[in-house]
This record gives structure tokens, C-alpha cells and sequence, in this order.
């Protein structure tokens, strides 16, 4: 396994050239507060105090690694380890308190799949106002759009409200229009178990086929057997650092064998 934080570099080329994302020293301070005043009172005394007690806490301390274009990496640990954290800074809604991040390409996301879409709006109108909302422009869109129907297997549903929609079909719809339009970098958090077993696997061949076209993957996932499926590489973080990084398969196994223990 590598040291924490190096991941490997493909032979021959330019590694800088190759790099999709470069971490350098990523850290995330948040302020916790320890007083919650009941009465006006209580809140009173506590501004002549100086205000509520409040303690640092680092959801991520001295992150650092990079991805490969063209490579899916697995980011695995237990809630609190710090996970989604690195993944908002990554997509840049939260700004890390200490770092730097470098980022070669167009970002796309796929985290609560469905969760925008109005429930009296149809299928066909909630992905032309999610279309917009991420900038697709109409033109693809209307290329698009068929076959993202037919890979969410809604051609009978999408002019119906989606308030009829199973949270299935919802995911599966979000799923089709998050992967329908290519972007350099897809970041992926916690939404790969989407529909049934047959459309799981569809899900996998579609991201197999991202991967093969040169699209760069990050994943965060407690779903340690897609990690280990999908991601070349993967890093464990504990606590807001990184306690292991290297090859996916070898990452997981020691994950998994220190969460048996």
C-alpha cells in the first residue's frame, strides 16, 4: 500500500499533465458550541459573558491526494470521518479552512438524486427545470432526452406528476439525467444502490462506460463492494485524516477488517 495520501501515477507521460484533482494539506475547521441558552435570560448573561462557549473541530486535518483523469477513487470511513466534507470541497460549496485544491475540468454531482424535483411538476418538466438549474444547454438536452427516459425505464411515466413516483423511479430518473450529459469530473455520494438488482447493474455498466470514456470518478460510498468494484484507487479516512491509501481492493479490505475488530 502506498503512504497515506499518495496514490499511484500512471507510467510514461506527464504526471501534472494527467492529474484531474490535486489536495494539497485539505483541512476543514469547524466551531462547536457547547451552551444553548433556554431563556432570554440565560442569553442575556451569556453575551456579558462573551458568548457561548465554542471548541475547533477539524472534520478534515491535512488531506492530500490526487486523481488520475480517467480513474474512480473510493473514499471509505465511518460517519463523522469526514467524508462528505471532502467531497463539498471538492465540489466547491465549502471552502476549505487550510489547503489547496487544484481541479482540471468540468464538475458534475450526484447526491440526493430526485431530491429537487417538484412533486406537481411531470418527469419531462422537473428535467427541463434541472437542465437549466445545471446549465445543460436545450440543444443537448433534446438530444439527450429520449435515451435518458428509456435507460430510467419511464417512457410510460415521464408526463406524469412525479408526487405518483416511487422514491425508485425517482432515483432512477436522477440517475439518467445526472450521467446523461458527460462532464470531466462526476462526484458521486451514496447513490449508487439505485432501483432494483437488474437497474444496479445497469447503473454499473453506465459507469464503467464514463470511466472508459475518460471521465474522472470519486466516489463516497458505505457500499465498500461498489468501491472495491468500480475504484482503482481509494483512500480511508478516520477522523478527518487519512489512515490508508492506495490500490481500491487493498484500501477496503484494511477498512473492513478494522471495522470487524
Amino acid at each position: 500500500m502506498n503512504a497515506p495520501g499518495v496514490l499511484s501515477s500512471p507510467p510514461g507521460g506527464d504526471p501534472e499533465a494527467d492529474v484531474a484533482i490535486a489536495a494539497h494539506h485539505l483541512g476543514k475547521r469547524f466551531s462547536l458550541r457547547h451552551e444553548r441558552p433556554t431563556t432570554l435570560s440565560q442569553e442575556l448573561l451569556g453575551v456579558f459573558r462573551g458568548g457561548p462557549a465554542t471548541e475547533p473541530f477539524w472534520a478534515l486535518d491535512d488531506v492530500s491526494f490526487s486523481v488520475i483523469r480517467g480513474r474512480a477513487l473510493g473514499i471509505v470511513g465511518r460517519n463523522g470521518s469526514g467524508k462528505s466534507s471532502l467531497l463539498k470541497i471538492l465540489a466547491g460549496t465549502l471552502a476549505p479552512t487550510t489547503g489547496t485544491l487544484v481541479v482540471r475540468g468540468t464538475i458534475s454531482t450526484m447526491l440526493q438524486l430526485g431530491a429537487g424535483f417538484h412533486p406537481e411538476f411531470t418527469g419531462r418538466n422537473n428535467v427541463h427545470l434541472s437542465a437549466a438549474l445545471l446549465d445543460i444547454p436545450e440543444a443537448t438536452l433534446r438530444r439527450e432526452f429520449d435515451g435518458m427516459v428509456a435507460f430510467a425505464e419511464l417512457e410510460r411515466f415521464i408526463d406524469v406528476p412525479v408526487k405518483y413516483y416511487s422514491a425508485g423511479m425517482l432515483a432512477r430518473l436522477g440517475f439518467a439525467l445526472s450521467t446523461a450529459v458527460r462532464e470531466d469530473i462526476l462526484l458521486i455520494d451514496e447513490v449508487l444502490g439505485v432501483g432494483d438488482l437488474a437497474f444496479q447493474r445497469k447503473c454499473e455498466a453506465r459507469m464503467r462506460a464514463l470511466l472508459t470514456s475518460g471521465v474522472t470518478v470519486v466516489i463516497v460510498s458505505h457500499d465498500v463492494e461498489a468501491v472495491r468494484s468500480l475504484c482503482d484507487e481509494a483512500i480511508w479516512l478516520d477522523r478527518g485524516r487519512i489512515r490508508a491509501a492506495g490500490p481500491a481492493e487493498v484500501v477496503v479490505d484494511a477498512y473492513c477488517a478494522a471495522s470487524a475488530g
